[in-house]
């Protein structure tokens, strides 16, 4: 029996690994993933509600999933009744707010059983994804067995492959580079998670190897995120009492002289990777347009917007801005998509949300983590604000960053009340 539960376990956290590695496959209609998911959660159901209510972070999160759905009914009205238009994409979107739930609290159930350990072996059995993508960089002289292992044991993702454009910026195990820059996105936060618990270097290390993967996939963002929490590896370094001046003048030194040896190896490789600083190229330039586009189109249709009125929108705002993707993209913008999902009123209650989990931060969390948490966010907001997929909406992955969030409020919580004690 307990090698069953341990197999069952083990199951869950590869599938938890792999998030949107396969999301071709299905069973019964229903993705593997959120179907692993689903059949877990089935089997410690009787201690969600015990947990909910103990729990201000799980609490908070399902009432938000409960308003988001309350405002998709409403959206289903206006868009369904009111304008007569069938847009099968919004029952999608109920389905998807019913599964969101179960990986984050699967992580938050686990942990608050086994600790940590559950997040070392999450990014375990995701380093090899990390490791293929690493590969598939022509700079590296594995760059055709990184790409062989994507064509002959992922078959489903390869829509990309023939493209050029997309071959120069690795994808790993997935069908296109952006699904990797938010893994990587969210392995910068589980890194540094486990580096502030456990204070151990190999975390640091594996933080510069996603680095180095963050730059390959060309993706401006994701270095961004990466650049930002390198920031917080260095305040924390350079705030620690207990590191000398010696030590941190020879930091400051060291870390001049790997940016220099950095500039030179973008220098030798300038057009191998000029997109990543380059600010010229339509992807660029077009992505403020695409934020306003969308932002005026929910202030001008709060209820929920149809296929229909998001034509239209941009059609006005094209007259404005005359560029070409405002016509062909989306928002490109993960706060924005809140509101083209759940209404421009799910936005403002999910701005509430956040500000609500701040407090609890504020309130419940020790100085460190409070600053971790609060700078974690500001890291995948640097990359999820110029993409479309963002948490509640596609990323799932990130579910497990807030199932660690619960998790730390029981920890902390439990701090308090000892101290409270003694």
């Amino acid at each position: 029996m307990y090698f069953i539960k341990i197999a069952f376990i083990s199951i869950l956290i590869f599938f938890l690994a792999f998030e949107g590695v396969f999301s071709t496959v299905s069973v019964a209609g229903i993705g593997i993933s959120r179907f692993i998911e689903f059949i877990f959660f089935l089997s410690f159901s009787k201690y969600f509600i015990r947990d909910m209510y103990k729990n201000k972070v799980i609490l908070i999160t399902v009432k938000l999933m409960i308003l988001f759905g309350i405002f998709l009914c409403l959206k289903i009205f206006v868009v369904f009744i009111l304008q007569t238009e069938v847009e099968t994409k919004i029952l999608t979107t109920f389905v998807r707010l019913f599964f969101i739930i179960f990986p984050f609290y699967s992580v938050y159930f686990l942990m608050n059983r086994y600790g940590i350990i559950i997040i070392k072996m999450i990014l375990l059995l995701n380093f090899p994804i990390m490791l293929i993508g690493w590969f598939q960089s022509d700079i590296t002289p594995f760059t055709e067995f990184g790409w062989y292992i994507k064509e002959t044991f992922f078959p489903w993702s390869q829509v990309f492959l023939e493209n050029e454009s997309f071959r120069k910026r690795v994808t790993s195990v997935y069908t296109f580079s952006i699904p990797l820059a938010y893994t990587i996105t969210v392995n910068i936060l589980l890194t540094t998670y486990l580096f502030v618990k456990t204070k151990s270097n190999i975390y640091f290390i594996y933080f510069l190897f996603l680095g180095s993967v963050a730059v390959f996939t060309l993706t401006r963002s994701v270095v961004l995120s990466w650049i930002a929490m390198f920031l917080y590896y260095l305040f924390i370094f350079l705030m620690n009492k207990r590191v000398n001046v010696i030590k941190r003048v020879l930091t400051i030194i060291l870390i001049t002289i790997f940016s220099i040896y950095a500039i030179n190896i973008y220098n030798d490789n300038a057009k191998r990777f000029s997109r990543i600083t380059t600010t010229k190229g339509t992807s660029a330039q077009g992505r403020v347009p695409l934020l306003l586009t969308g932002a005026y189109t929910l202030i001008v249709h709060p209820f929920g917007v149809s296929t229909n009125d998001y034509d239209f929108e941009k059609k006005e705002m094209y007259q404005i801005f005359h560029v070409e993707d405002i016509l062909n993209f989306p928002a490109h913008n993960g706060l924005i998509n809140i509101g083209f999902e759940y209404t421009t009123f799910g936005l403002i209650v999910f701005l509430l949300y956040i500000l609500i989990i701040y407090r609890i931060l504020k309130n419940y969390f020790s100085k460190e983590m409070y600053i971790y948490f609060t700078y974690a966010f500001f890291v995948y907001m640097a990359n999820s604000f110029f993409h479309n997929n963002f948490i509640f909406i596609q990323d799932f992955y990130v579910l497990i960053f807030l199932g660690i969030l619960a998790y730390e409020y029981d920890v902390q919580k439990q701090k308090i009340q000892g101290k409270l004690y003694d």
